[in-house]
Order: C-alpha cells, then structure tokens, then sequence
C-alpha cells in the first residue's frame, strides 16, 4: 500500500531491474498495442473516468488507449500550446528517469498542483513498460491562486481566464483512491503481460520442434528479403490458412507484424552506422516513404530523429 506524501511519493525497490533487447522489445510493444491491451485500458479509463498511457521501457511512446472524454480539458487545452506541451513532457521525463532507479510507483505533482502517477511494470526483473495516469488533485488546498496561473501562463500565447475555468473543474480523488488505482493497473498488467511472456517462452522453448519455431527461424534469417506466405507456411509444413491461425495464437500478433519488428529491430542498431536510405535497403524496405512511416509507427519517431538523438548522446 502506497502512503501519499506532501509534494511526491516514492519507495525505493530492487534496482536490479533490465531492459528488454532485441525482439523483447518490439514484441512486448506489438502486444502492447493489441486490442486486448486497447479493451483493458478504455474499460479502465470509462470506469476511472481517468485517462493511460503506455511508454516503453526506453520512454517511446507505445500506445495511449482511453474514452478521451476522460482527459482532462486543462491539461488538453495547456498542451495545445508549445511551451506548455514541453513543461507536461519535462515533468513526465523526470518521472520516468525516477522509476528506472526505484523500480516502484512514483506518485508528484506537476508545476500546476496536478497529481500524476508513472507505475513501472516489470515482469520479473525485467522492466517492461510504464503506465502514465492522473490529472486530478488529491485535496482542494492543492490548486493554485488564480494570480499564480496568470503568471505561469504569461506570455505563452494562452487564455488565463479560460484555462483558469477549466482548471477549477479538475476533480479531486483521495490518497485511498490513489492507492486503489496504483495497486489495480499494477496487478491487471503484470498478470496479462505474465500470460503473454508465459506463452511466448513455452513456443521459444519447442520452437524447433513446432512449425512456428521453423517459421520464427526462417524469417529471422530471411526478414531483409521479400518474403511471401506461401514460402513461409511451406517451410514451416502446414498450410498458409493454419500457419496464419496458429502464429497468431502463438506470437501474440501476425507473421507480418512480426517481420516488421525484425526489420525494425535491425534498422535501429544499422542507424548507428549506416545512412537511413541504406538501412532502408538492408532491412528489406523497396520505399524510404514506407520505411519511414514503419519506423515511426513502431518507434514514435522518424529514422532521421532517431539517428540525431544518437548524435547527440556521443
């Protein structure tokens, strides 16, 4: 149980926690996308009345899934306006920067008084993605002065009196309430993602054995050529009708999602070194335009941005 304190809450935990690598991480993303995920968290938003995202265990952006009548019209009006979407992104950063030292739920308040949760999900020791909630007050005594927003929002191109409207609507929830919602995404995510490693490993472990196994060892080795069902399900022994049914069940997503994390996997350690245009080719790719929008879909960000945010991390 979480005790909620006067400005965050943290507690330090094991810091022994990995990062998934290679396939792990597209496939926990991929699953992370799923309709499954997308039922679980509108349910939990249509219910909490509060908004979720995913961010993957390098802080990309996964999937955000929530009823969006449930965001709040504060923080969607403030983020509107560029100096206030990089405030809500710095404090988010910071919190994420938190939880991969503690490995447990930190609980802060943003500039605006506003409670915000990050719950790192680690299955295992291996830290697998984060869930962000909040955008509520956990008592009145939390929301600023009006004079105190008219002086953050000063020159930033925004209307006080009507975000200051907005901001008085905010709901309050309790420390309890808080606790609840902490205790319940943590047990629900760890439990589908538990499910989903549980089979993924139980397929790995026979795959020589099973025609998925024989189909994962093909498209591994043959992921930067073009490659077509029919060959895939020959190679594998059964029909293309079966194989497309039975890698599903499997994987947890299609044969062509999973070539895609293949691919992307292997453009993202060919960007350190090769020019976008070459990666492109080398991971199987005919069209930069098609690369470019796979890439962003499975990373958050463009071939081009990934590769300067390399440059600037030497």
């Amino acid at each position: 149980m979480l005790f909620f304190a006067e400005a965050i809450y943290s507690k330090r935990m094991s810091s022994e926690q990995t990062m998934p690598t290679g396939d792990n991480t597209q496939r926990y993303a991929a699953f992370l996308r799923s309709p499954r995920i997308k039922d679980l968290c509108i349910m939990f938003s249509r219910i909490t009345g509060l908004v979720i995202d995913i961010d993957g265990a390098d802080g990309v952006p996964i999937a955000s899934f929530y009823d969006r009548a449930a965001e709040n019209p504060f923080c969607r009006k403030l983020k509107q306006e560029r100096s206030g979407f990089a405030a809500c992104a710095a404090c988010t950063a910071r919190a994420f920067a938190h939880i991969r030292k503690t490995s447990a739920p930190y609980v802060y308040r943003c500039d605006f008084g506003l409670t915000e949760i990050v719950i790192p999900i680690l299955i295992g020791k291996q830290f697998v993605c984060a869930l962000l909630t909040g955008q509520f007050f956990t008592r009145a005594a939390d929301r600023l002065r009006a004079s105190e927003i008219h002086r953050m929002l000063r020159n930033t191109g925004q209307s006080p009196t009507e975000l200051i409207s907005l901001y008085r609507k905010t709901r309050i929830l309790s420390p309890d309430t808080t606790n609840a919602i902490i205790d319940f995404l943590t047990l629900i995510f760890q439990q589908v993602l538990g499910d989903f490693e549980e089979k993924i490993s139980h397929y790995e472990h026979y795959q020589e054995h099973a025609p998925v196994g024989r189909a994962v060892s093909y498209l591994k080795a043959n992921f930067h050529s073009t490659i077509r069902l029919t060959d895939i399900a020959a190679h594998a022994g059964v029909s293309k009708f079966y194989f497309t049914r039975l890698f599903k069940e499997a994987m947890g997503f299609s044969v062509f999602e999973y070539i895609t994390i293949l691919r992307m996997t292997k453009a993202k350690d060919l960007l350190h070194t090769r020019s976008v245009l070459d990666t492109c080719y080398d991971v199987g790719y005919s069209s930069l335009s098609f690369f470019t929008r796979a890439f962003k879909k499975a990373n958050g960000i463009t071939p081009g941005q990934f590769q300067r945010e390399i440059n600037k991390s030497r």
